[in-house]
């Protein structure tokens, strides 16, 4: 097989080791700040895999360019750029969600449609630029719920 795609499946196998491991925590009744410490590794790892996984498939299509150096740049690209528009949507969210008074009364169907449609907004953001929508919609959601 070519380089490539024996690192596009290394990037799609690395994305199923945690979880094997949080099921075993779950059955065996771990403590908890442990489960979520080896959860919030998982969700970043994903987040890593998912992004090394698109840069080599669009390293595979693109053959013409196989340099090092093009493959780090487009890894970072994708990363930091999927990063911002979720920082971004997710500062966005928390401002708005701090700041209104969507609380009182009849507006609470609002606030909810809001803290659904924030993450969509950032995916679709995300995936319009050509990112990772999934790895947008998890910092929305570590930025905008603190």
């Amino acid at each position: 097989m070519p380089l490539v795609e024996c690192m596009m499946f290394g990037a799609l196998v690395s994305a199923t080791d945690p979880v094997t491991v949080l099921s075993i925590f779950q059955e065996l009744g771990t403590d908890v700040n442990l489960y979520a410490l080896v959860f919030g590794e998982s969700v970043l790892n994903d987040a890593m895999a998912i992004s090394l996984y698109r840069t080599m498939a669009s390293l595979r299509t693109n053959a013409s360019s196989q340099n090092i150096f093009v493959v780090i740049l487009r890894f970072l690209e994708n990363f930091f750029g999927s990063m911002s528009t979720g920082v971004g949507a997710g500062f966005i969210s928390a401002l708005l969600f701090k700041y209104s008074t969507l609380g009182v009364e009849n507006l609470y169907n609002l606030e909810s449609c809001l803290f659904v449609l924030f993450p969509y907004f950032s995916y679709m953001l995300a995936e319009g630029f050509g990112l990772s929508g999934i790895v947008s919609i998890l910092f929305t959601g570590i930025v905008g719920s603190t």
